[in-house]
């Protein structure tokens, strides 16, 4: 059972399994802790401890010395949690089961893979962000494990990224490969799969504004220009994204144009339908009207030009006592091209 929190992937600190913070203990006893939890087995001699922290003493057994004293400190410090923290005469241990690791989540979801281990571990900074012993031999391990952890964090951010991606979560994936870069801020392919990544979700302008932060950074910081994969990644064509369908505009399809007459027929059709749809109705009549009570009429001036002929005057009569579905064919028969038949058109037009 767990009863030791240590968290190192940023600002160290220690916690209890309710989430209560410990009283952060000083840089010295703060440093052994790193040591040990980043450790095979998570042990380490108290020769080795003592070359790393306390190297500058002014003997060995005032390092060790300081060694004892810092470990009595600390474990009053831990009170009930103490347990997680054991030492004998030649070796410092921590307890595998009682304390639970940030360093050791990393590695472990680094090497499942899967979506949950990868986007539940939360990363606070760097490792070991802050803590300063000022001790060369320690100064010089510290560093050695940063470059390690911020390798490792900066693939942990950067599969986050692609998982994300992959799920259509744009604002977090583009949040992880930012993130990638607090890591490794020089790595070319670090800023070409932001870049990449902002293309790919159409935001060209952050593409465009990332390639150029790149571009600055390696100038002032290494007065070099970043490889050609940084602006290889700003130039990529991206198909356009397909709207999901209820989003689609849906247009119907443009008609051909049709001849002035026959267009005239068409549109006399639709204006009958929609009269004899629409109304009017006798008053109080709540139900769908007949469909025969729409009346046509022939304009005078179009009946005086087909006097005696005996086409028009029956293609007029017909439409005028055909059903409505007969009706209709026969509008929609009047020929396309100019003629003298007259014209037909719903009642009250």
């Amino acid at each position: 059972m767990t009863i030791l929190r240590l968290s190192l992937l940023g600002e160290p600190c220690l916690t209890i399994p309710d989430g209560q913070a410990l009283t952060t203990p000083g840089p010295k006893a703060m440093a052994l802790l790193a040591c040990l939890a980043t450790a095979p087995d998570l042990r380490i001699s108290r020769a080795t401890l003592v070359d790393l922290l306390w190297s500058d003493a002014s003997s060995t057994s005032a390092a060790r010395h300081a060694l004892r004293q810092c470990l009595v400190r600390l474990r009053a410090q831990l009170g009930d949690a103490s347990g997680a923290l054991m030492a004998d005469a030649e070796v410092v241990w921590l307890n595998a089961d009682l304390v639970a690791l940030d360093v050791t989540e990393l590695r472990a979801a680094l090497l499942d893979g899967t979506r949950h281990s990868i986007l539940s571990l939360a990363i606070r900074g760097r490792f070991c962000a802050g803590l300063d012993v000022r001790v060369a031999g320690f100064e010089a391990w510290l560093s050695d494990q940063r470059r390690e952890y911020d390798q490792l964090c900066a693939e942990l951010c950067g599969k986050a990224a692609l998982i994300l991606a992959g799920a259509g979560e744009e604002l977090p994936a583009i949040a992880a490969a930012r993130r990638r870069l607090d890591f490794e801020p020089f790595q070319d392919d670090a800023h070409a799969a932001l870049i990449a990544l902002c293309v790919g979700f159409g935001r060209r302008q952050e593409a465009a504004l990332a390639h150029a932060a790149c571009h600055d950074l390696f100038r002032s910081e290494l007065s070099i220009e970043p490889a050609p994969q940084v602006d290889a990644a700003l130039r990529v064509k991206v198909p356009a994204r397909r709207l999901p369908l209820p989003l689609q505009l849906q247009t119907a399809p443009i008609a051909p144009r049709r001849p002035v007459f026959g267009a005239f027929a068409a549109g006399l059709a639709a204006a009958a339908t929609l009269f004899h749809l629409l109304g009017p109705w006798p008053d109080g009549q709540t139900t769908e009207p007949s469909r025969n009570q729409m009346s046509i009429w022939v304009s005078p001036a179009s009946a005086g030009a087909v006097q005696g002929k005996a086409t028009g005057t029956s293609l007029t009569k017909a439409a005028l006592t055909a059903s409505d579905d007969a009706r209709g064919k026969i509008i929609g028969g009047i020929p396309d091209e100019e003629t003298d038949y007259a014209m037909l058109y719903p009642a009250g037009c």
